[in-house]
């Protein structure tokens, strides 16, 4: 086969350069010393190519994870420079789509994933490092592979399950590549995933959903601990490190309520959470979700259901709050106060790509209810539509659009360096000088003024959209109860109010924003609640023991039918909390 040329390079295409010559010389020689053990003749002339000689000096002085890649499988490498990528992709995928039937066990399976994912990831990034693809084609690509790889383990999982006699939906014990049709069970992508725009690093977040009225389960245990064991091998056969890598890190947390819930959720108790003790945030991360594998038409049927839950005809602007909410938090855990180079987060720092995805987000919850075109999952095309829509100009737009190609092609190559979940720009000077010559840029300075630029740009757009929704101040901003962690503000306030066992305080006003007591179901109810926290605080903390006081008023509240009258008569009337904290704490 002919070396073949490599497309055009796309517009914002950095060809990138070498860091360290000297090491990546010699890693060259190194790997002609593999290529003179064997019968292959041609290598020399494909590196002398001066396009492919540049790329490899790069990859050996800048990345790792590739260079490791590439030593593992040498052959492959020969076939990605003579070989069109999407031949090479349309291969892989072939192959994994062929060799379903063949899997007599789970370890055959993991095998064949990590290989084919190996090889993927080498051949998208070569790809992306050359130009021949732009961000969308890359990010396609790598979602493409997750969504294959988790039809092919669920398919196999449920005819395993089949074949046992635990499930009895198919007719036979073959493996059909629909045998997860009509299962009942089924994979949410969530995020980047279900975005179409996984990175090389990404989690994969999902939700795990199965239906009792498709379900047809006939072994010896409950429907729910049986699906329950099959995600937890799901999760084994992509997560799980073996001498072959991994496929996927799996995320089960988007689920409802992940600390009260198991990880694979029944579809009636779905949705009654998000019909009725939803939180906004929620709402926002289902704009992308979308059923990747297992009964497809049956997550189709749910995400159906639920629909009314994440679009809402009114124009939302409390649902801002959360988000404002979440972002003030990610900013006080993972950035700087100031937009700075060194040890800056592209994803979740000022200006980053976390602010862009909520810029539409904020803008697709405020106006999608009423306008079905602005449903989109992807950012960038979500962008399209609101600024063809009219809800931002076109020089906005286009802001937020080369900020985000820029900060996830230097996402994806702070990535490439060693297949870290990482998002930060290093501190050390000889890391920032190696992530600058990766990036295609011949100075520390150049590379800071662009990309200063783009994060500049973004957060100028994101506060201004923040104020125009009157979400730039907030009077309790120190009071948000996420579910993942401690709020760092909000733990001292509770100290600072009296409390000895301030995280004890915190679960607790966590389960009344959860609506896990009938007082708290409704979204009015949780409003008015949350609205009184630091007046609770406050009462409460005024007396001697107010750690046992505020129990007292926790289980007062989890017996109560409903909450709504309750909590507006303590709005209206404060002096009834005062005599609450009373009387809870003698």
């Amino acid at each position: 086969m002919s070396n073949v040329p490599i497309n055009e390079p796309h517009s914002s295409y950095n060809f990138p350069l070498i860091s360290d010559l000297a090491f990546a010389n010699q890693k060259l020689k190194d790997l002609f010393e593999i290529y003179n053990d064997t019968d292959i003749i041609d290598y020399k002339k494909i590196f002398q190519e001066p396009q492919n000689k540049n790329l490899l000096l790069s990859i050996f002085s800048n990345s790792p994870y590739l260079t490791r890649l590439i030593f593992k499988y040498p052959d492959f490498l020969l076939d990605i420079l003579k070989t069109s990528p999407d031949v090479l992709i349309k291969v892989i995928f072939d192959q994994l789509n062929n060799n379903l039937s063949q899997y007599s066990n789970q370890t055959d399976l993991m095998k064949d994933l990590r290989v084919a994912k190996a090889k993927l990831a080498l051949t998208t990034a070569i790809a992306d490092l050359q130009g021949s693809w732009d961000l969308e084609k890359i990010t396609k690509t790598l979602s493409d592979f997750a969504e294959t790889s988790l039809n092919k383990s669920v398919n196999y999982l449920i005819n395993q399950a089949v074949v046992s006699g635990d499930l009895s939906h198919v007719d036979n014990n073959t493996l059909p590549k629909n045998v997860s049709k009509n299962s009942g069970y089924v994979i949410l992508a969530m995020g980047k995933l279900g975005g179409y725009e996984l990175n090389y690093s990404s989690d994969i977040d999902l939700i795990v959903l199965f239906d009792f009225d498709i379900v047809n389960y006939s072994g010896r245990k409950t429907a729910q601990d049986f699906f329950i064991k099959l995600t937890q091998k799901l999760v084994k056969i992509m997560a799980d490190r073996t001498a072959d890598g991994y496929v996927f890190r799996t995320d089960l947390q988007l689920r409802p309520d992940p600390g009260a819930t198991p990880i694979a959720v029944s579809m009636e108790g779905a949705e009654f959470y998000y019909q009725s003790i939803g939180l906004n945030w929620e709402r926002a991360a289902m704009i992308k979700a979308r059923p990747v594998a297992g009964d497809i038409i049956a997550g189709q049927d749910f995400l159906q259901r639920i629909r009314g839950f994440v679009w809402r005809k009114h124009l939302d602007y409390a649902a801002i709050d959360d988000i404002h909410a979440i972002k003030n938090l990610i900013h006080e855990h993972h950035s700087h106060r100031e937009i700075m180079l060194a040890g800056h987060d592209v994803k979740l720092g000022r200006g980053g790509i976390r602010e862009i995805e909520f810029y539409a987000q904020i803008h697709q919850l405020i106006s999608g209810g009423r306008e079905p075109g602005l449903r989109i999952p992807p950012t960038c095309l979500a962008l399209n539509a609101l600024c063809k829509a009219g809800k931002f100009t076109k020089s906005e737009n286009n802001t937020l659009q080369k900020a985000y190609v820029f900060l996830r092609t230097l996402e994806h190559r702070l990535q490439m360096i060693n297949d870290d979940q990482t998002h930060q720009i290093p501190t050390a000077d000889d890391d920032i000088l190696r992530i600058t010559k990766f990036m295609g840029y011949d100075t520390v300075d150049d590379f800071k003024k662009k990309i200063m630029e783009h994060l500049n740009g973004v957060h100028m757009l994101f506060n201004n959209l923040l104020r125009d929704t009157n979400q730039t101040t907030r009077t309790d901003k120190s009071l948000s109860f996420p579910t993942d962690k401690y709020h760092p503000d909000t733990i001292v306030a509770i100290q600072a109010a009296g409390f000895k066992d301030p995280q004890k305080i915190y679960d607790l006003i966590k389960n009344w924003q959860l609506g896990r007591y009938r007082s708290c179901r409704t979204e009015r109810a949780r409003l008015l609640l949350k609205q009184l926290i630091p007046d609770i605080l406050t009462a409460f903390g005024d007396h001697d023991n107010p750690d046992a006081g505020f129990v007292k008023f926790d289980d007062f509240l989890s017996k109560l039918p409903s909450g709504v009258q309750l909590f507006s008569f303590i709005k209206a009337q404060p002096w009834l909390l005062e005599l609450l904290a009373l009387i809870t704490g003698i």
